[in-house]
This record gives structure tokens, C-alpha cells and sequence, in this order.
């Protein structure tokens, strides 16, 4: 049929400041979108955990993105690494 496709992501979340704009611009367009949150994120307030819920309701794809960016719980070489290029 010749449609060409693109694939939205968002990756990081759930954010206080940045979710419930990218949601709302979502909603007005009719877009659907895949978040990967950290679980860090989710865990911070009831707010990010009704965003989660929020995505969830509006038929957007959820992915684990892991629980958190702290490379020193993998490894010190990881974290070294991370703290060169940050």
C-alpha cells in the first residue's frame, strides 16, 4: 500500500514536567506512542504512578526500561565509564 510508519518512543519516564504534555500533544493527534519507564521513575509519587496508569488507559505500549540509571550497581568499570562521557 506504499503508508510509510513511524515508531514513537519515549524513554525515562514517567516525568511530572514532560509526560502530561506528551500526552495531552498524543491525545490531540491521535497518536499512539511506546513509553519505557524506570522503575525509579514510577516509584517516585502517586503522580508518576497515574501516569503510568494514564498511558496504560490511552492504548500506549509500556516497555521496562530497567529500574534506574545508576551505573555504579553494575559495575565500577560501567560507572567509570559513565562519569568520562556524562
Amino acid at each position: 500500500d506504499g503508508k510509510k510508519i513511524a515508531y514513537l518512543t519515549f524513554d525515562d519516564g514517567p516525568s511530572v514536567e514532560t509526560t502530561p504534555k506528551i500526552l495531552e500533544t498524543l491525545r490531540k493527534n491521535n497518536i499512539k506512542a511506546t513509553f519505557f519507564v524506570l522503575g525509579s521513575n514510577v516509584e517516585k509519587s502517586d503522580t508518576q504512578k497515574e501516569l503510568l496508569k494514564e498511558m496504560v488507559k490511552e492504548g500506549h505500549a509500556i516497555g521496562n526500561h530497567g529500574y534506574c540509571h545508576d551505573y555504579s550497581i553494575i559495575s565500577r568499570k560501567s560507572c567509570r565509564y559513565y562519569s568520562i562521557y556524562k
